[in-house]
């Protein structure tokens, strides 16, 4: 029986022994694997930061990236916006060019123009100056220059002094006024321009975009008159009046150059009037300044 019970002691004993074995393997196998957590915990965490890593790489190479792209559109938007620029200058001075080109060619041809006009104006100036010179009686002078006043300008006439009226000798140019009207008088008062003249001896001009009171009545209902009234001198004393018009033009010269010819003119006929008077006074010319008037 003791033997027995010594026995199953023995048993028991080796039964705790084998399970304290078992145990302590099995700690150390699990404290072994708990010892390895922490390396792999690691390992992990490495592996966690260098993806971290990678992403911000990626993050920041992303971000670069976009900058760049910024970068190029800017300047290809500026690039874009200078060419345009340089189209748009270079037009410009094509344009500017072109019309420059343009402007002197109408100036050239202007000038050229308006010397012609000066060189056509000098050569009847000195042709009506020659045929004044000619002239012998007071009649031819008068008419003369009425012609060259309706040729200079547009429509002219000769009035003879008579007191505080005028007689009306001569017309070129008007469709309802005779060229040689008889008996046609006019005073002084509604003489309108040729009163002035008449007072003052000094040439009169005019300007008015519609009929004016300051015309001759019979300059009066042609619409707005661009004109000039000039005297005849004779002795220091007016004895006759020289009127010429043209039509109104807005921006015609405040004094056009018709107007000098004219005035030229006009006193190389009063020469020529007191020349001939002085004939008359003398007997060399029996036609006297009253049969002016009278139709030839």
């Amino acid at each position: 029986m003791r033997e027995q019970a010594r026995q199953d002691l023995e048993n028991v004993r080796e039964a705790a022994k084998r399970e304290n074995e078992e145990f302590q393997q099995a700690a150390e196998a699990r404290i072994a694997e708990l010892m390895k957590a922490p390396e792999r915990a690691r390992a992990e965490l490495e592996v966690s930061r260098g993806e971290i890593e990678r992403a911000r790489r990626d993050r920041d190479a992303a971000r670069a990236a976009v900058e760049e792209m910024r970068r190029q559109l800017g300047e290809a938007r500026d690039s874009g916006r200078r060419e345009t620029e340089d189209v748009m200058k270079a037009q410009l001075a094509m344009a500017a060019a072109e019309t420059q080109l343009r402007l002197d060619a109408e100036l050239g041809q202007l000038r050229a123009e308006h010397m012609k006009t000066h060189a056509a104006a000098a050569t009847r100036l000195v042709a009506a100056v020659r045929d004044l010179d000619q002239t012998r009686a007071i009649g031819d002078v008068l008419d003369l220059l009425t012609q060259c006043g309706a040729r200079e300008a547009q429509r002219a006439a000769i009035l003879r002094v008579k007191g505080n009226q005028l007689q009306a000798l001569r017309f070129a140019n008007f469709t309802e006024v005779d060229e040689r009207p008889i008996g046609m008088m006019i005073t002084l008062e509604e003489a309108g321009i040729l009163r002035d003249v008449v007072w003052t001896g000094v040439a009169v001009t005019h300007a008015s975009a519609d009929s004016s009171a300051a015309l001759p009545p019979f300059a009066q209902g042609a619409g707005g008159r661009c004109a000039i009234a000039l005297p005849l001198m004779v002795g220091g004393v007016v004895v006759a009046v020289l009127y010429a018009d043209t039509p109104y033009e807005a921006d015609a010269a405040a004094s056009p150059p018709w107007t000098s010819v004219l005035e030229v003119l006009t006193r190389h006929a009063a020469r020529v009037l007191e020349a001939t008077t002085l004939q008359q006074a003398i007997g060399l010319s029996p036609e006297p300044l009253a049969r002016a008037s009278q139709p030839s």
